[in-house]
């Protein structure tokens, strides 16, 4: 941790340096309502052609969401093009949006930068761009117009890793609940905020955050 950002140590020959792309899978994708896929497990070519196998073989309405994780040099601009180009809906960390702007030749003001999220989502056709800001909540892109989600108070922070793959899981699942987005993106800003205060990946949430139905 250096400036309260998380630092990590990445293994190589992880399970998801070996996924690959079999017949049965193409059932489930056909099946799936939504699915999350990031540009990290995407470092090898394997599971990368697998994972853009998959998406593309999801039907049209169906939530694909594309979590930017540019960590270390795991990444390439080729496989967040060919991300960008198979998700509906974008998630990328204010930590990434430099980068991510410098890779798709996107100019980013350094003082603004959700103004690069609505290039990226204009460019790319996103239903839906995120841009999470930490401490300082979320905005949302979504139907045209932007608004801007505060944190939640949820008490002493005690370790914010996890925190941004909480925020996606529980944006997405209150999509598949009909929430709006804007109100999917107050419950993934929430529950981000509930596992920050945990120190690791809490074995359940309080009901109040569980969503009905």
């Amino acid at each position: 941790m250096t400036n309260g950002i998380p630092s990590y140590v990445i293994h190589g020959n992880v399970a998801w340096d070996n996924i690959h792309w079999q017949p049965k899978l193409e059932k489930l994708a056909a099946q799936a309502d939504a699915v999350c896929f990031g540009s990290l497990a995407q470092r090898n070519t394997m599971p990368s052609e697998a994972i853009k196998k998959f998406v593309c073989a999801m039907r049209p309405e169906a939530r694909k969401v594309f979590d930017v994780n540019l960590r270390q040099h795991y990444f390439s601009d080729s496989v967040i093009r060919d991300s960008f180009e198979i998700a509906n809906i974008l998630k990328v960390s204010d930590e990434e949006i430099g980068k991510l702007c410098e890779l798709l030749h996107i100019p980013c003001p350094a003082d603004s930068p959700e103004n690069a999220a609505i290039e990226q989502m204009n460019k790319f056709n996103f239903d839906i761009a995120l841009l999470t800001l930490g401490p300082n909540g979320c905005i949302c892109f979504a139907n045209n117009e932007s608004f801007h989600i505060p944190a939640y108070d949820m008490g002493p922070v005690m370790d914010t890793v996890g925190c941004g793959d909480s925020f996606t899981a529980a944006f997405t699942s209150a999509l598949l609940h009909g929430k709006s987005p804007k109100e999917a993106t107050e419950h993934g800003v929430k529950v981000a905020g509930f596992v920050s205060t945990k120190g690791t990946m809490p074995q359940s949430i309080p009901n109040d955050l569980l969503l009905n139905g």
